[in-house]
């Protein structure tokens, strides 16, 4: 394996990826901040769950965003449902009470 390439399941680099997408894609919204609430209205708006991630909320995100990467729309949902908090701590996160 060369110098920078990560094995399978290595979900910290893909982790840094997605957050390194929507710091470009939100960059006028403050980055991943500006993303994250900016998916939760399109969750709202579309009548999904905010507190849980399923294939639609993905598929929503990337039907309003089309330049989310499945990967980075995943990480965006998880934020904004909060599974993930904003720091990647293990601690649970509620986004509802920021």
């Amino acid at each position: 394996m060369e110098s920078g390439e990560q094995m399978i399941g290595g979900d910290q680099d893909l982790i840094a990826k997605a957050r390194g997408e929507l710091e470009q894609l939100f960059a006028a919204q403050d980055g991943t901040t500006g993303g994250t609430a900016w998916a939760r209205g399109v969750l709202e708006a579309e009548g999904l769950s905010t507190t849980s991630v399923s294939l639609r909320t993905t598929r929503a995100l990337r039907k309003h965003e089309p330049r989310l990467s499945r990967v980075a729309a995943r990480y965006l949902a998880d934020l904004a449902t909060g599974r993930r908090s904003p720091d990647n701590s293990e601690k649970g996160f509620n986004p509802h009470l920021e």
